[in-house]
């Protein structure tokens, strides 16, 4: 089935490794990139020529192999990096998963709202996959028509059943009348269930309590008590990521970039038309840089044009620019990745994939955390990919994260997922030191809490002649 042949895949492609495509370490990560939650909890293919697969899927499917196992093996060894890079390309693209009128609404408001802002913030590509699956959507409508077009199909049946009696062709009226029967009872249906946001948030409303509390209560007892004491105030720290790369946590913006002695760059977050004019960082990034870093983003080539305008770099991935002298920019290369969020740290949208700190209540928001993950993952290891290849020695990043809220499961899931990818990242470089930069003191406190739980060790004020402490 579609599962297996994707896990099978995996660990079949050479390319899937450490050192091939930053969005897929392993056959484990690739098996999650093709299959989000809504797929995952799909039941296993018995049959594959009667299984309902979305467009998405059987894509993927057919280009895996179409579950033959030695086909799939041979696509796999003879994949090339264009190949995988136009595979998980097309995984990218939104699931669709349905099952009522109700919820197929639901999903083309979010769908068209989704498209809308991608154009917006400049994400072409983004937008186009989004466009590919409302179109998927709308093609649905004659699976699962709105109650009103039910309603009228009923009134006409009941017409043509009447008509068919009164000619006395009953075995034409009996046929008739199962079909009205069949669509009462989806309009039953239709009239009354609720989203399936709204009964899953219903009856989970006290388990979310309880796993609040819970997640609370383990991240208490997961905590050294005396290195609690010493962070709980700390809004600045030094931290061993490797015996040669530090890890420095401070506040503001990549203007306060801390760098040492040595060839430095920044991590700059950006649209996938490389436009820094659309995020007030950017344009003082931008201004500090001119005109060498306005030239050299210019030149650099479009992967593709869309019809709303050209694209230099995808979500999830980097482009570098340098080396060069930016002006009053002491960092030689700006490296540009595009994140699954706006470079703003303002989005909202993402919080209500959580409800409030619960699990999410329907496949689509599962889904849409799923992609949070990934394309942070991915862009952050984008970045440091480039940043090995420069020979670097002095990285500086800020944050990026949907808007800070103390209730928001989006936002504590985007800060760690993060940290924990420049922390499993740095080691793989040259790196003597990476400074992240945090939004603010309490998000740099939380940064630190969490580094600390993590395992990575505080460096003191003696050992480092640092201030941190």
């Amino acid at each position: 089935d579609f599962k297996a042949s994707a896990l099978l895949f995996g660990n079949a492609c050479p390319l899937v490794s450490i050192d091939g495509n930053p969005m897929v370490h392993s056959a484990e990560e690739f098996h999650q990139y093709l299959v989000p939650p809504s797929v995952a909890k799909q039941a296993s293919e018995t049959d594959s020529k009667k299984v309902k697969r979305s467009r998405r899927q059987q894509e993927l499917y057919d280009r895996m192999g179409k579950g033959n196992p030695r086909d799939i093996i041979q696509a796999a060894s003879s994949c090339t990096e264009k190949d995988l890079y136009e595979l998980l390309r097309l995984a990218k693209r939104p699931e669709v998963s349905v099952s009522s009128s109700s919820e197929l609404q639901l999903e083309l408001v979010k769908c068209t709202a989704a498209k809308e802002k991608a154009i917006a913030t400049k994400n072409y590509l983004r937008a186009e996959d989004l466009a590919q699956t409302l179109d998927e959507l709308e093609a649905l409508r004659e699976t699962y028509p709105s109650l009103e077009d039910l309603e009228k199909k009923e009134t006409d049946y009941k017409k043509k059943f009447s008509e068919l009696l009164k000619a006395k062709r009953y075995n034409d009226a009996n046929l008739v009348k199962r079909k009205l029967l069949s669509v009462k009872r989806t309009i039953m249906k239709e009239r009354y269930a609720k989203p399936a946001s709204t009964q899953a948030a219903a009856l989970s409303s006290l388990q979310s309590l309880q796993e609040r509390m819970n997640k609370m209560l383990a991240l208490a007892e997961s905590m050294d008590k005396a290195a609690s004491e010493v962070v709980q105030d700390l809004e600045k720290a030094d931290l061993n990521v490797s015996p040669t790369c530090l890890l420095k946590i401070s506040s503001g913006d990549i203007l306060d970039f801390e760098h040492d002695e040595g060839l430095s760059g920044v991590i700059c977050w950006t649209n996938e038309s490389c436009d820094l004019t659309a995020y007030d960082t950017g344009s003082v990034l931008l201004e500090m840089g001119s005109p060498n870093l306005g030239e050299e983003i210019s030149s650099l080539d479009a992967l593709t044009t869309t019809e709303w305008g050209p694209v230099k770099c995808a979500t999830g991935e980097a482009v570098t620019v340098g080396p060069r002298n930016f002006g009053d920019l002491v960092a030689r290369f700006v490296f540009l990745a595009v994140p699954p969020l706006s470079p703003s740290n303002d989005d909202t949208e993402w919080d209500r994939h959580t409800n409030t700190g619960s699990k999410p209540t329907t496949d689509a928001e599962a889904d849409a955390l799923h992609y949070l993950d990934t394309g942070l993952r991915a862009a952050v290891r984008s970045s440091f990919r480039n940043v090995k290849t420069t020979g670097v020695e002095t990285v500086g990043v800020c944050t990026i994260t949907t808007k800070p809220s103390d209730d928001s499961d989006a936002y504590s899931r985007s800060l760690n997922v993060v940290l924990d990818t420049i922390v499993e990242e740095s080691k793989r470089t040259s790196l003597k030191k990476v400074h992240l930069i945090a939004a603010s003191g309490a998000e740099a406190n939380l940064l630190i809490k969490s580094a600390v739980e993590k395992g990575l060790k505080l460096v003191k004020k003696e050992d480092s002649g640092n201030d941190q402490q």
